[in-house]
């Protein structure tokens, strides 16, 4: 499986001739590519296409004594980026937003607060 391309995902697709997790999609033997778990790659697969992985998300830690909070500019605009504090992990947000968010890259909770 040396010419796999490893790539990342949150969960694997089923397996298109048995329904099982895929974590394989190559082009089958039969012509057409397909999602396959291990069994069916090794019978059925070229080897030519990516493996995925599973992205391992660490559970949420809950004991924030401050949740820092973002303040959005004052904007026309409908749509604005804001940053996470933690990892600046650009998110997009509307610019009247008045919530509490978890970042989806470190999982850390913040605040959006509005000018408006």
């Amino acid at each position: 499986m040396s010419d796999m391309t490893k790539i990342q995902v949150h969960e694997f697709p089923k397996c298109d001739f048995c329904g099982e997790p895929a974590p394989f999609d190559d082009k089958t033997t039969k012509g057409p590519w397909a999602n396959m778990c291990a069994a069916h790659q090794r019978v059925y697969g070229f080897n030519i296409g990516s493996e995925r992985e599973l992205i391992v998300k660490k559970a949420p830690v809950k004991d924030f004594k401050e949740i820092p909070v973002v303040q959005l500019p004052l904007t026309m605009k409908s749509v604005i980026t804001a940053k996470c504090p933690w990892c600046k992990q650009k998110r997009r947000v509307e610019p009247d937003a008045n919530y509490l968010v978890t970042c989806e890259s470190c999982e850390k909770p913040y605040r959006f607060r509005s000018a408006i």
